[in-house]
């Protein structure tokens, strides 16, 4: 970081203790005084269901956090009545789960339960200081939180939050340092995500190459005939995918059946594609149920090695695809293929490159049926074939995805070091009052709109 690094900056020369636990000690010229008494707060509140809609006439109106965009909310409501109301510039906070979470409100909105509008008195606070201040103070919100039946704070809460208060100039110096720094972590976190992006256009571009053309960059094609494979190896056979496998929609769950994760057979829901460590290979499950039980709803038992994948709704979209590694039941919004011929790991690739939503009913509710599956037609190469070219992105897919999880890996670091940064600046453990003078009379780079607050 120019201007000073982390490693040039300095503790202040005096402390004292600041009263509260978690916040150890703060500087010595530093006031510590409640939230309360240096800022205005505004704890919204829902309207009746009638007074909003999604037309864009009256107030635009945020129920939480989930409507927070990158850089400002995102209303998908507007209010036609008189409500809470946050104004231009305050800093608004998530009060119900998840706690501590930040926007600022670049235009005046309606606010629901979800949500608390801080306006910071200016003889105290910055607004921007006191931004980076809650970012801190999220920790001693979520610490009031826990074990609460909602996971939520009051207005009571948030006001007796402890605000530190350097003098307002000292602040002005924070904030300069503090903005250098989030936008040069933000580059490095944007040009990070964007090899991440790139590594996986490089893993899909690999398989797709694979799967439609084979690993011998010679091979001889004929037109396929279906638009999605264009020209095949001459020697690969089109076929439909029933000759491959027989597929089967899974079965009705009882929401009275659920909750068992030790009984002999795996339930799989959608939700279970997506749990850590579910990846090529499903291995965790939150149901279970005993084969006497399967038998009496009707559940199919589909055998180890089958390939599931989603089959209704949003999900489907997803064009997940997974391997069971045991015998096991599937939910009514997955579907089974149970491999008759080829190379299970092959016919894995090859349905992964059939996206679903091309065939899927139109409606609000996209689905498929197994008689659409079936009949898709793909070209198919000799079992050996198969063979080398699952083992050969077996290697490739680990190299990439090594690479993936390094680069991820790398940003993670880079928002917990800006996590920290903050956290040791806003609270004193830092001085940057003479690295901030140094950037007093550097000009910010330009930058474009999504940058900063990440």
């Amino acid at each position: 970081m120019t201007a000073g690094t982390v490693a040039d900056l300095k503790p202040y020369p005096a402390y004292k203790p600041s009263g509260v636990e978690w916040l150890g000690e703060v500087p010595a010229h530093w006031e510590v005084r409640r939230l309360k008494y240096v800022v205005t707060l505004v704890m919204g509140q829902s309207p009746p269901g009638e007074t909003c809609s999604d037309k864009p006439i009256g107030l635009p109106f945020l129920q939480g956090c989930a409507e927070f965009g990158e850089r400002h909310p995102s209303p998908t409501q507007f209010c036609h009545t008189p409500q809470k109301e946050s104004p231009i510039g305050a800093i608004l906070l998530s009060v119900r789960a998840p706690v501590g979470r930040l926007n600022i409100a670049d235009q005046a909105y309606g606010i629901g339960r979800g949500l608390c509008a801080i306006s910071p008195h200016r003889k105290f606070l910055q607004t921007k200081f006191a931004y980076y201040q809650l970012e801190v103070l999220g920790y001693g919100l979520r610490l009031v939180s826990t074990g609460s039946t909602y996971d939520a704070v009051s207005v009571g809460d948030v006001g007796n939050q402890p605000s530190i208060l350097p003098p307002l100039a000292e602040q002005t110096a924070i904030v300069r340092y503090l903005d250098h720094a989030d936008r040069l972590i933000h580059r490095y976190i944007s040009a990070k995500q964007r090899l991440v992006s790139l590594l996986e256009e490089q893993r899909r571009a690999t398989v797709h190459h694979a799967v439609t053309r084979g690993l011998d960059p010679d091979v001889h094609l004929k037109p396929s005939g279906i638009p999605r494979l264009g020209h095949v190896p001459t020697h690969w056979e089109l076929m439909p995918l029933k000759r491959l496998g027989r597929f089967r929609s899974g079965s009705g769950f009882p929401i009275d059946e659920q909750g068992e994760q030790d009984l002999e057979l795996p339930f799989f829901k959608v939700s279970d594609m997506n749990l850590p460590g579910n990846g090529k290979v499903v291995t965790i499950q939150n149901n279970s149920v005993s084969q006497r039980t399967a038998k009496r709803l009707g559940a199919t038992v589909f055998p180890a090695g089958t390939i599931i994948f989603p089959k209704v709704g949003g999900a489907l979209l997803t064009n997940k695809r997974r391997l069971v590694e045991r015998p096991c039941c599937i939910d009514n919004n997955l579907m089974g293929c149970v491999v008759r011929c080829g190379n299970p790991q092959f016919v894995l690739l090859l349905l992964g490159h059939i996206d679903l939503a091309t065939i899927a009913k139109p409606g609000p509710v996209p689905a498929v049926n197994e008689g659409e599956v079936r009949e898709i037609r793909t070209a198919v190469p000799p079992l050996p074939e198969q063979n080398a070219i699952v083992a050969h992105l077996d290697k490739a897919m680990a190299e990439i995805d090594s690479a993936i999880a390094r680069v991820r890996r790398q940003v993670e670091l880079l928002h917990e070091y800006r996590t920290r940064l903050i956290a040791d600046v806003v609270t004193g453990k830092l001085d940057v009052r003479e690295a901030a003078a140094k950037l007093q009379n550097t000009p910010l780079e330009p930058t474009d709109e999504s940058e900063g607050l990440c």
